[in-house]
């Protein structure tokens, strides 16, 4: 028979096709897509038309404030990239970045102003009416003590110096801070110093060895790009990461070092490299004996004291490692100087206990790396807002001190979030189901599903928007997200309803205007110091602030997305501190963690018994929703764990009876849950870990949202951390 393909051969396939195609689901397909699209045009992707341009700004959905490229069309986004020689961000943006410019448009927008009814049930409300519900309930003390809270999601902002001034007006209110971001860990250095030393950064420029305790560093921590140049760029340098994890991280993966640690023992291991520092002399002697309060008093319950409990071989048996690993890790770290300890959070689990985190600062403070180049180094503030200078701190609390049932009206500030903050810990603050709380958000995800009211306001790229400078940074800066996006008719600057409540309780603030106002007045105070130099994107050149001659002229930069940075901050000389933390922590809770990890964080393989782990990518378990984007590295492309999918070890799974693949109870004292199994042999036995964003409702879908439920179960009663919770496992 002839191969070759005849006319004769095209005539039959084509006629075959024609009759085939109605039995086929081509043509009904097209048909129903059809009678959608004619019923949605306003749903309907519209290609833009008009110039093509490119503008700079700055991105603020995480505090990395990373710069960032939009190719427009019309004057509309539809494409951002990162901006190639800027000093902070080095021409990275992170998934999240790159498609934000979807996210005005995402469909968890708030269409109005909305409020609960008795019922429970959303209804439209005004402005007007929220103001005035809120006004009432502020007034409304009550007879027992409780308190009005607002909850800054980005402490550091103009906007943030107005929230404590209003916050001071109230007699009793509370500036909130949040715990789930870094503000925490550095919180814990300066209850260390006898006085205060300023704002401090990482040096990492000139910093050796980097020792991690469950801190992404390759993943996403502090500004992504200035990572990445370090460790992987064209001038990347021979950087030691030691990493200490649970988890088969990315960073763990690429460390130099993996020390894959019991849950729990992170404290005991960081005193345990302190025993061997101490007793090998690797630290500083002369200037730890000469500003170190407690390292060696004579009385007993001092620093060497206390590291006597801590021998390697004791370490050892409490967080799973060879004896041999710890001495050789504590040389590691004192002897490949400049070095650093950091233990600042996965974005999904929680901040480690104050023990632990005063036992990793003391390792910093013991190697004589705070204060030095290459370690941690003290960097000026950013100007304050003319009007509000030193606005009233005494009302200022972390969200972990706050009593519980003890707050009747809580003010949600909706900026978005890069790391999770589960609703459980916020909602055991409230005197309970009829506390008011406000949600000042763009999106109906998160937190803002279960306020009482909520308002809508600008989302990025809809508004000004202040970059300042971001956590860990050892210099000050400023940025600015301008508007890019014509913002619709119902959102509300949160100034505004700052303004309006205060003037609701007859409480004087000073200025008028919005957020815009505020930042400019910032600026002209950076203009006037006359300190810093301004990177301008699109020539990638630096001018000194003091050449510019006037504030509006570095207003034109910043709107242009020029970035301000200031001048280096000589080092002044270290004060005294005590390496046994704060009287809250103290000599006793420290010797408490030769004890082992609290009870149900011993990892077993055995009769169903493990410890439950949350984790997740920055910027996809926080209060802000994702980009399609960002949503396929887990959903389609496999390469991040989709989320709920519980990742064990094959014992652990064989231990409770589940096979890989299959569906597991997880149960804990707060709750319990099913979901996906996957067997991964690095895992640790008897310990699992869990994705925990994004969510379908971040994402803007419908579903369960079983990264939430998992946070919940991670909650204790009582407890303001959900690192790690005992569970049992079960086959489904």
């Amino acid at each position: 028979m002839s191969g070759r393909t005849t006319r004769r051969h095209m005539l039959k396939f084509l006629a075959g096709s024609a009759v085939a195609i109605p039995f086929t689901p081509i043509p009904w397909k097209l048909l129903d897509d059809m009678a959608i699209w004619t019923q949605t045009w306003d749903r309907v992707p519209k290609l833009p038309r008009g110039k093509i341009s490119t503008h700079f700004t700055t991105c603020t959905l995480c505090p990395a404030s990373c710069a960032v490229r939009a190719r427009c069309v019309g004057g509309i986004p539809v494409g951002l990239s990162g901006v190639a020689g800027h000093p902070l961000s080095f021409g990275v943006l992170c998934p999240l970045g790159l498609g934000a410019h979807q996210l005005p448009y995402h469909s968890r927008r708030l269409a109005g102003i909305v409020a609960r009814s008795a019922g429970g049930n959303p209804e439209p409300a005004s402005i007007d009416r929220i103001v005035t519900v809120l006004a009432d309930a502020i007034r409304n003390r009550g007879e027992t003590a409780t308190s009005v809270a607002l909850l800054d999601a980005r402490p550091g902002r103009a906007v943030s110096a107005l929230y404590r001034q209003l916050v001071a007006g109230l007699p009793d209110g509370v500036y909130l801070t949040s715990h789930a971001g870094g503000e925490t860990w550095w919180l814990r250095l300066q209850q260390m110093l006898d006085r205060p030393y300023g704002p401090l950064g990482y040096d990492l420029e000139n910093t050796r060895t980097i020792l991690s305790f469950g801190s992404p560093v390759l993943d996403g921590w502090g500004t992504p790009g200035r990572m990445y140049r370090m460790r992987f760029g064209a001038e990347a340098r021979r950087l030691q990461i030691l990493q200490v994890e649970t988890r088969p991280s990315r960073t763990a993966m690429f460390a130099d070092r993996w020390l894959s640690v019991r849950p729990g023992s992170e404290g005991a291991f960081a005193l345990g490299l302190a025993h061997v520092i101490v007793r090998e002399r690797l630290h500083d002697e002369a200037g730890i004996r000469a500003r170190a309060i407690d390292f060696e008093t004579g009385a007993g319950a001092d620093y060497v004291s206390l590291l006597t409990a801590f021998p390697p071989e004791k370490v050892a048996t409490l967080t799973g490692l060879r004896s041999e690993e710890i001495i050789d890790t504590a040389r590691l770290f004192a002897g490949n100087r400049p070095a650093i300890a950091v233990a600042e959070r996965d974005p999904g689990g929680g901040p480690l206990d104050r023990e632990a985190e005063v036992a990793i600062w003391g390792l910093n403070l013991l190697v004589g790396s705070v204060g030095r180049r290459g370690g941690i180094v003290p960097r000026a503030g950013l100007p304050d807002v003319p009007g509000l200078e030193g606005a009233e701190t005494g009302h200022q609390m972390h969200l972990a001190d706050v009593p519980d049932r003890s707050l009747r009206v809580l003010i949600l500030d909706g900026c978005p979030s890069d790391s999770a903050l589960p609703w459980p810990v916020l909602q055991q603050k409230l005197v309970g189901a009829d506390a008011l709380v406000v949600s000042l958000s763009p999106y109906f995800v998160g937190h803002a599903r279960r306020a009482t009211c909520m308002i809508p306001t600008p989302a990025w790229l809809e508004g000004f928007e202040e970059a300042p400078t971001p956590p860990g940074a050892s210099r000050a800066s400023l940025g600015l997200s301008t508007p890019m996006v014509p913002a619709p008719a119902q959102v509300v600057d949160p100034v505004e309803v700052m303004r309006r409540l205060a003037r609701a309780l007859d409480i004087s603030l000073p200025g008028s205007g919005g957020c815009a106002t505020l930042i400019q007045a910032r600026v002209a105070a950076i203009q006037t110091a006359g300190r810093g130099r301004v990177f301008c994107p699109g020539d990638r050149r630096f001018a000194p602030v003091n050449s510019l001659g006037s504030s509006d002229a570095l207003w034109k930069h910043l709107c242009e997305s020029g970035v301000w940075i200031n001048d280096e901050v000589a080092i002044a000389p270290m004060p005294s501190f005590r390496l046994l933390g704060p009287k809250a922590v103290g000599f006793r809770r420290l010797a408490a963690l030769a004890d082992g990890p609290p009870s149900g964080l011993l990892a077993s393989d055995g009769a169903g018994g493990a410890v439950l782990m949350p984790y997740a990518i920055r910027g996809t378990a926080g209060e802000g929703p994702v980009t399609p984007l960002a949503s396929k590295l887990s959903q389609e492309s496999g390469l991040r764990r989709i989320p709920g999918m519980a990742v064990m070890h094959p014992d652990t799974g064989r231990g409770c009876g589940v096979r890989d693949g299959g569906r597991v109870r997880i149960r804990t004292a707060a709750g319990e849950l099913e979901t996906q199994v996957v067997f991964d042999p690095q895992v640790m036995s008897g310990v699992v870990h869990v994705a925990v964003g994004p969510d379908p409702d971040r994402r803007g879908e419908t579903g369960e949202n079983i990264g939430e439920q998992i946070l919940e179960l991670c909650v204790a009663e009582g407890h303001n951390t959900w690192r790690a919770a005992p569970a049992q496992l079960w086959e489904a």
